[in-house]
């Protein structure tokens, strides 16, 4: 009977963790938190608006993406797709609203961030507008990784008023970080890529050689974040770069468990979560 009941639970939670991450509030979410963090570890005032607008802007940009790459692919077995495809028409108007939130939330933001923060927004929605045709001439991981990296420091950058040299650092490890994320989930998703005709790193430079190249970046960060650990200069953060960079490397090296119920998926989109217990 217990046994049943706790199935039942973990049944439901998995339900609930895959329609989260199905309309990426899982990644929404955890760029509000790893935002938040960086603010108190870097030792800055944190302003929760600025928290909001980030977590509306990039569940704005993630469902516009969705939205757009369920019309571009109709046959397909993706359950992500499968759930923008029904009643299109109020994905539509939950998209508006997402919109509406987010768009208001900047009158309340510093004007420079407005100005930085939407300079970047045009540039996300040139990049999901044309990523499907310039697929080949770029790639989309770097790309992506850059964007999303430089939207989480935005803020923080901003108010940083001397040493740029140490911030600076932080962005690229997150940038390294993040692309490391999007070629991971991108080898666990070579073949239903390959059938959708999408184009990635994966694909053009095969799975062994990123395997390679990903398996170098990751021990890279692990050791620079160990050198940052030791110099004392966010050490907190460089421990979150730690333990991020040794879940995706594990990710790496033990495929077939983590390819059970897309447990790759769950846990690498999980490692933004892990500044909750670094507070």
């Amino acid at each position: 009977m217990e046994f049943r009941l706790f199935s039942g639970v973990f049944l439901k939670m998995g339900k609930i963790i895959n329609i989260g991450r199905w309309l990426s509030l899982d990644i929404s979410s955890g760029g509000a938190i790893l935002h938040y963090f960086l603010c108190k570890k870097m030792f800055l005032p944190y302003e929760p608006i600025v928290g909001m607008a980030l977590f509306f802007s990039i569940l704005s940009i993630y469902t516009f993406d969705h939205l757009r790459d369920s019309l571009t692919h109709q046959n397909t077995s993706s359950q992500r797709r499968l759930i923008f495809q029904k009643n299109t028409n109020y994905w539509y108007v939950y998209l508006g609203l997402l919109l509406v939130v987010a768009l208001t939330s900047l009158f309340f933001l510093p004007l420079q961030l407005i100005m930085w923060g939407l300079a970047l927004g045009i540039f996300c929605v040139f990049y999901l507008l044309l990523s499907g045709k310039l697929s080949r001439v770029y790639s989309k991981e770097l790309v992506a990784a850059a964007l999303y990296s430089c939207g989480i420091f935005l803020d923080p950058i901003l108010r940083v008023t001397e040493n740029w040299l140490f911030p600076a650092l932080l962005v690229i490890h997150l940038f390294l970080l993040a692309f490391a994320n999007l070629v991971l989930i991108a080898m666990f998703e070579l073949q239903e890529d390959r059938h959708e005709g999408f184009h990635s790193l994966v694909i053009t430079f095969g799975y062994l050689r990123m395997k390679k190249v990903l398996s170098a970046i990751l021990v890279l960060c692990m050791l620079t974040a160990m050198v940052g650990i030791a110099s004392d200069t966010f050490p907190d953060i460089y421990v979150f770069y730690l333990l991020s960079a040794l879940v995706l490397l594990l990710i790496l090296l033990f495929p077939s468990w983590f390819r059970r119920q897309e447990r790759y998926r769950v846990v690498a989109d999980g490692i933004f979560f892990i500044p909750l217990f670094l507070l």
